[in-house]
């Protein structure tokens, strides 16, 4: 009989709760109900829907092995980005996708985080004949970079591109067109979107993957669900161990992950031994 991959999963699951290896198979999570969980559909790369209104993708498979590590059930909820972490300080949900740490932190009291499982970093796009190979090459007078408002490439680009001009534009379709039209040199970004936009109009567009202003990507939690938290970074652990990232990394992501090996670049799930925070220092991880 064949054994899917989900149901291998579980096995391995229950094998190493069995041997002492995580937590118990059904903690006390100070949950009513099923574990909800908050995504968002602009979380590119990461959350799909569908016409139908299915939601899939990284995230939501990471919910499901949730479920199966602390024998719950889960549910996904989709919510504006920028509500997320809110939903959970409000009680809306009980976990959420977001990065580390969230812009509005000061403004969201209340509010803990897991230990980061995945770290975006910055990238960017160019035309395909382009000789740009790095940061050093786009900042300089002359050029023009082209970033979206509200996505911190913005501040990035303002900061540490001094000598380059920066346009701030409104969406991801007016960078690509501002590219198409040769009126920018480079759109900065997060490095996997960059990726599939290059990947989608090959020939025409090149991504230069070198990694840059890297941040964690995080489960927000209510603080006051101390043992939720616990249980979260014992399955991020225990997951880790057992190749469930590179499964993850395999199932989406295996034609970006060959990419950014070919640049040396660090991918999604590859952990740094130090990650640096925008505007905050470096922060040793576990």
């Amino acid at each position: 009989m064949k054994v899917t991959a989900f149901l291998l999963m579980r096995m391995v699951f229950f094998m190493l709760l069995a041997a002492g290896c995580g937590i118990a198979l059904t903690p006390d999570l100070n949950v009513d109900g099923p574990i909800v969980v908050g995504v968002s559909e602009s979380q590119i790369s990461f959350v799909h829907l569908d016409e139908a209104g299915d939601v899939s993708g990284v995230f939501v498979d990471m919910v499901r092995d949730l479920g199966l590590y602390l024998n719950r059930e889960t549910e996904v909820k989709l919510l504006d980005e920028n509500g997320l972490v809110g939903a959970v300080g409000g009680h809306t949900v009980d976990l959420a996708f977001v990065l580390l740490p969230p812009p509005d932190m000061e403004e969201r009291p209340g509010v803990v985080f897991s230990k980061p499982f995945a770290w975006k970093s910055l990238a960017f796009l160019t035309d395909a004949e382009s000789e740009l190979d790095g940061l050093e090459d786009l900042n300089a007078e002359g050029r023009t970079v082209a970033v979206i408002a509200n996505h911190r490439a913005n501040s990035f680009a303002r900061t540490s591109l001094p000598q380059a001009a920066v346009k701030v534009l409104n969406s991801e379709t007016e960078a690509v067109s501002l590219l198409l039209a040769g009126q920018a040199d480079g759109f900065i970004h997060d490095s996997l979107r960059i990726f599939e936009l290059a990947d989608e109009q090959r020939g025409r567009f090149r991504a230069v993957l070198e990694p840059f202003r890297r941040v964690g990507v995080s489960l927000a939690v209510s603080a006051d669900n101390e043992a939720l938290l616990d249980a979260v970074n014992d399955f991020m652990h225990d997951y880790r161990e057992i190749g469930g990232f590179e499964r993850l990394a395999d199932r989406y992501f295996a034609e970006a992950r060959e990419a950014f090996a070919v640049q040396g670049a660090d991918f999604l799930f590859d952990p740094p031994e130090r990650v640096m925070i925008e505007d905050s220092e470096p922060g040793l991880l576990d």
